[in-house]
């Protein structure tokens, strides 16, 4: 069910990595959960990172029109290439970046001549909401004929991906990758659909509070099984294992978060089937870790952003303002913006709304407008 709410249960057959890095390949200290699975017609992806207390997610941008600053918001990214080719022939690969509001900048990215269509749009609709202790989540499908495959999926079948949480404060560009280029293909994770593989679960490579690096992980399994795992560190550490799984249920091994320290080189951490032969998960990353954010107070809750923007030919006034972070515009009932001369005589007024989305914009007329000072004010009412 493709509500925003990101439930165990309904998950439990997908991949799911805790493990973002940052543009340096150092582990992230603000980690993100991404989640995968698929059907033949769709394929499903998730996330779920969690917000500083009192941090709300940076959301200027709300409009649904292919916007390109949205990169600027806290939002998300998710390049696609499953090998197929638009309707022209071109062999394509896809890009879809977007912030809590869904706000977007979709891209087909065409490879072999060197080009993209900015204009394209994905028709992907995530669902987005944040949980009672602040956790952003969302939950997207990805249909197969948005992404021009013409037949089913299907097993075996390989795709590459890259997932990755663009953060503000600071800004940081953390990916499962850690590569310092999100559009070069060669950098992004390589996976294979699979009906009978066990689902593995990356629940943690580290302990960013402290520094500690090791792992956590678990896996779901339709049927009784194992798998074997493994941890090496250029430190000499090597960890390795089994873990049994029963049919129809979640098994996880002790959590070792602390195996390691930072230092120099990286650390590699392996899943294979019980024969060492099928390959599960492949991940490495550097035995160091990304800036640790300052504490930030919380973000208020009384902040009202006004624009305004004159055209002294057409003679109007743009007016927007922006409510999403003032926790009281339900109390206001009418807004009204207007326009006086220094001498205090009303020029122009209009009423103005609020909209879904949080903004009170509009456009008030000033036919003759002379040349002077102005003053523009924007008035919120109760009832």
């Amino acid at each position: 069910t493709l509500d925003g709410s990101v439930g165990e249960a309904e998950w439990d057959q997908a991949l799911r990595v805790t493990a973002l890095q940052t543009t340096q390949g150092r582990i992230s200290p603000r980690q993100t959960t991404f989640r995968l699975c698929w059907d033949e017609e769709t394929l499903y992806v998730a996330m779920q990172s969690p917000l500083r207390p009192g941090e709300r997610p940076i959301q200027a941008l709300r409009r649904r029109a292919p916007e390109r600053n949205v990169v600027f918001d806290d939002s998300y990214e998710v390049f696609l290439d499953v090998g197929t080719h638009t309707d022209d022939g071109q062999p394509c690969f896809f890009q879809f970046l977007a912030n809590f509001a869904g706000a977007r900048h979709d891209i087909l990215h065409l490879p072999a001549v060197g080009n993209s269509r900015i204009g394209w749009s994905s028709g992907w609709e995530p669902v987005n909401r944040l949980t009672a202790d602040n956790v952003w989540e969302w939950e997207m499908a990805i249909p197969r004929t948005s992404i021009f495959r013409v037949e089913p999926l299907t097993d075996g079948q390989e795709i590459t991906m890259l997932l990755a949480r663009d953060f503000k404060r600071p800004w940081e560009q953390n990916s499962v990758e850690g590569t310092s280029s999100f559009s070069v293909l060669a950098t992004h994770s390589r996976y294979r659909l699979s009906k009978s593989a066990p689902a593995v679960h990356l629940d943690s490579v580290a302990s960013p509070e402290d520094e500690g690096i090791g792992l956590a992980l678990s896996a779901w399994s339709k049927r009784d099984g194992a798998i074997q795992w493994s941890f090496e560190s250029d430190s000499g550490i090597r960890r390795s294992g089994t873990l049994q799984l029963r049919g129809g249920e979640r098994a996880a091994i002790e959590p070792l978060t602390h195996l390691d320290s930072p230092g120099e080189g990286g650390f590699r951490i392996r899943v294979k089937a019980a024969d060492a032969e099928a390959p599960y998960l492949d991940w490495s990353a550097y035995r160091t870790f990304g800036k640790q954010p300052e504490s930030l107070p919380a973000d208020r809750g009384d902040v009202v952003q006004l624009s305004l923007a004159l055209n002294p030919v057409k003679d109007y006034l743009r007016v927007d303002g922006d409510f999403v972070n003032y926790d009281a515009r339900d109390m206001l009932e009418a807004f009204r913006v207007e326009v006086k001369g220094v001498d205090g005589a009303l020029v122009a007024s209009c009423p103005l709304s609020v909209d879904k989305l949080a903004y009170v914009s509009g456009v008030l007329r000033l036919p003759g407008l002379k040349p002077g000072p102005y003053v523009a004010r924007l008035e919120c009412l109760d009832g």
